[in-house]
């Protein structure tokens, strides 16, 4: 049995039917390679049937496939005669060599003597006897290779080839040799007039060369003068257990409560301690600082009235010789040193030496 004849089409395909309709740029490029009956079946089924004819058109030749070979980059000679504005203005930018300034260095005009070792500390010069540095240092000798007696060819025999003290800042460096050869340049004026800020930069250099007899002049003067943050901040950082306690008590026992500048070079963790020991060294201390009450007379009636010791003040019950303080220091801030000159426990449980916060 035959098969039924065709349906006939009622409008007939036009001429530019076999020409494909491509709707994005990837068949765009596709539709000279792959053949007109490809492109008609592979189009999405819909409820209008497209027609697909009993012979189509044959194709005479396969057309080439396209080939996109990558442009072969100019020759040498171009690319030197190729103007500066051509080329993309942030790859021209890494190009150009970067020009670093210059700093001149100049010489100390205090401590450039005729005889000795030339140092370079930042941008500054100076020449001084080796003796000092050698006798009050531990290790500045292996630090630095120092140029022999009669040696004019190592560093540190000219301004061309000193021995740089790397991480060094000259005001320091300058700072030290005032404390190191005082006799042969007049420095104490200069010395007394130093602060916090001065004793720090002493401080640093004598922990890093290990200058021990230097370090314990620091520890004295900033003991004196340094404030209690930068006691935490120096004990901690080269190790002076007693400035750690000192700065806690300090804090803890003083009537300002922390300031805003204070609170922002500490860690939270500690302004939580901080804070917990203010307030039960206040609670516990005045608890025993109550040694006396005795009864008034009021529109309520009699009542107890508690008083203060009037105990004079002396160094016998000052807040840094009472135990109970230190005790709590100990427990909160888990102090491994033990506080010196403490008042005894008899007297601290008796009230005896009790002292007003």
């Amino acid at each position: 049995m035959s098969p039924p004849p065709p349906t006939p089409v009622s409008n007939p395909p036009s001429p530019n039917f076999w020409k494909p309709s491509l709707t994005t740029p990837f068949e765009e490029e596709l539709g000279t390679i792959l053949p007109p009956d490809d492109l008609m079946l592979r189009s999405p089924a819909s409820t209008h049937a497209l027609p697909v004819p009993d012979s189509p058109p044959s194709l005479t030749h396969s057309p080439a496939p396209i080939s996109r070979q990558p442009t072969p980059p100019p020759p040498e000679e171009e690319w030197a005669t190729r103007p500066p504005s051509l080329l993309n203005e942030d790859i021209r930018r890494l190009l150009d060599p970067i020009e670093v300034p210059t700093v001149a260095v100049e010489r100390n005009s205090m401590y450039y003597l005729d005889d000795g070792v030339v140092f370079q500390a930042g941008n500054t010069y100076f020449r001084v006897p080796r003796y000092m540095l050698l006798q009050e240092s531990e290790n500045f000798k292996d630090q630095y290779n120092l140029p022999p007696a009669g040696d004019w060819t190592s560093p540190g025999t000219s301004d061309s080839n000193p021995v740089i003290l790397e991480g060094v800042d000259a005001v320091d460096f300058f700072r030290l040799l005032c404390l190191l050869y005082p006799k042969t340049v007049p420095s104490q004026p200069i010395i007394d007039t130093w602060s916090e800020k001065q004793w720090k930069s002493i401080m640093t250099l004598a922990s890093r060369w290990n200058m021990a007899n230097i370090r314990s002049l620091a520890v004295e003067r900033l003991s004196a003068c340094a404030s209690s943050i930068t006691k935490l901040h120096l004990g901690k950082q080269y190790y002076v257990s007693k400035w750690v306690r000192e700065g806690y008590l300090e804090l803890c026992i003083r009537k300002n409560p922390i300031a805003e500048d204070e609170a922002s070079k500490l860690d939270w963790r500690e302004l939580v301690k901080i804070a917990a020991a203010r307030e039960r060294i206040r609670l516990e201390a005045m608890e025993r600082i109550i040694t006396d009450w005795q009864w008034v007379s009021t529109k309520y009636g009699y009542c107890k009235k508690f008083v203060e010791a009037e105990a004079p003040v002396s160094e016998a019950n000052m807040p840094s010789k009472n135990r109970l303080i230190h005790e709590i220091l100990d427990e909160i801030f888990q102090l491994e040193d033990s506080a010196e000159g403490l008042e005894s426990r008899s007297g601290s449980e008796t009230g005896s030496t009790m002292f007003r916060i």
